[in-house]
């Protein structure tokens, strides 16, 4: 099965990304009681990269916030390290999820119900700029 998300990364064997996600699993239980969702992680990064763009252009006016972003487009975040296209769309090195299904005897907890087995990349999964006429 295919995730634009997932909360266990052990499968990239990428510690870095892995404990950054774990950090995020861990202070959300504690928060909500729950595991985040793919709504809840592209809300995480939305809000990540608004508050670099407004304290890299010191500034909350729309305009400079986004130029502060473009001018230092690339960030970390829980689907690894990514960077800003010039069309507003983020290549991450963990753009997309690649699962294989965890039966019911083979699970840890009630999330654990998969692992992840490939990940595909941001530029994978978009069009190059030049073919969408940039």
């Amino acid at each position: 099965m295919g995730w634009w998300w997932y909360h266990d990364l052990s499968g990239l064997k990428d510690p870095a990304t892995e404990n950054a996600v774990n950090e995020i699993v861990k202070k959300y239980l504690k928060e909500f009681g729950d595991i985040p969702d793919t709504f809840a992680i592209y809300t995480y990064i939305a809000m990540m990269e608004t508050l670099r763009g407004i304290q890299e252009a010191n500034s909350t006016d729309p305009a400079k916030v986004y130029k502060a972003i473009m001018d230092k487009p690339e960030f970390t975040g829980p689907k690894g390290p990514a960077k800003w296209r010039i069309d507003g769309r983020a290549d991450y090195k963990y753009a997309y999820f690649i699962l294989d299904g965890k039966g019911s005897k083979a699970r840890k907890d009630k999330y654990d119900i998969a692992k992840v087995v490939e990940a595909y990349t941001g530029p994978e999964l978009c069009l190059p700029l030049k073919e969408m006429g940039w």
